[in-house]
């Protein structure tokens, strides 16, 4: 019953005060079986816990428990917690993620207090969307498809919303990771060197066809290549909103919430 369960919670949420291999052990079968408020009352306290985050991302990459059964924030929580080992087992699940600093929390109760201060117009949001979001995301059949299509993705948390356009690489999905392309080229004044960041989208034996983040194709010939880093951050440029008055913010936020 609704009872039993919350009762189950408090005392899940009663081992935070304890500590012990005996504790620790506990907390893992109740992220792997127990319900959602059990399971994120075990993943809040066990995401702290070193042995226990590892657990559970070991678990996870074992398939024993799916991704989707853990909130990001506490997949964040879980890469600080586990060191260089359980932070590539959350690149590979989740994507990079990371903290939100001071600051841009700061950026975000400022936007998020001026939404809600009025209502704003989705009809006049549409051309600030066209402006500053379209060249990369696709929304209602508008805009490019470089990075996530908005279409579908849950735009209801006006907070995460705002964390995904102020801090764009507090999150970013395993097949959105860009990679750093160096490339060896030659002219008149010898051999240089240059830097192409994109999405693979196809390798080939000879060659690598990228796309930008202006959607454009780039065909780079292996013979040229020196290097290839992924890139823990998004390519998402920061600062979309600077410019942007009170009202203009309110519209684009109705607009996309619309």
């Amino acid at each position: 019953s609704e009872g039993d369960a919350a009762l189950r919670r408090v005392a899940v949420e009663a081992l935070r005060g304890y500590t012990g291999d005996e504790v620790d052990g506990a907390l893992v079968p109740l992220v792997k079986d127990g319900d959602g408020g059990v399971r994120n009352a075990a993943l809040s306290i066990g995401s702290g816990r070193t042995s226990v985050a590892r657990a559970i991302l070991n678990a996870v990459d074992a398939g024993e428990i799916s991704p989707d059964a853990i909130p990001r924030d506490i997949a964040v929580n879980l890469a600080r917690t586990s060191g260089d080992e359980g932070a590539g087992i959350v690149q590979k699940h989740w994507g990079a993620v990371s903290r939100t600093t001071k600051e841009k929390q700061a950026q975000i109760n400022a936007v998020s207090a001026t939404l809600k201060n009025a209502p704003g117009d989705a009809s006049r949001g549409v051309a600030i969307y066209e402006e500053r979001c379209a060249q990369c995301h696709v929304f209602n059949g508008q805009g490019r498809a470089v990075g996530p299509d908005l279409t579908g993705v849950d735009r209801s948390n006006k907070n995460a919303l705002l964390e995904a356009i102020i801090n764009p690489s507090v999150f970013v999905l395993p097949e959105y990771l860009a990679t750093e392309f160096v490339t060896k080229e030659e002219d008149a004044l010898g051999e240089t060197t240059q830097s192409i960041t994109g999405f693979l989208l196809k390798e080939t034996d000879t060659q690598l066809i990228v796309t930008d983040s202006a959607a454009q194709e780039i065909t780079i010939d292996k013979n040229r290549l020196v290097e290839r880093k992924p890139l823990p951050q998004s390519i998402m440029p920061e600062g979309l909103l600077d410019g942007l008055t009170d009202t203009q913010l309110r519209d684009l936020f109705a607009y996309l919430q619309n």
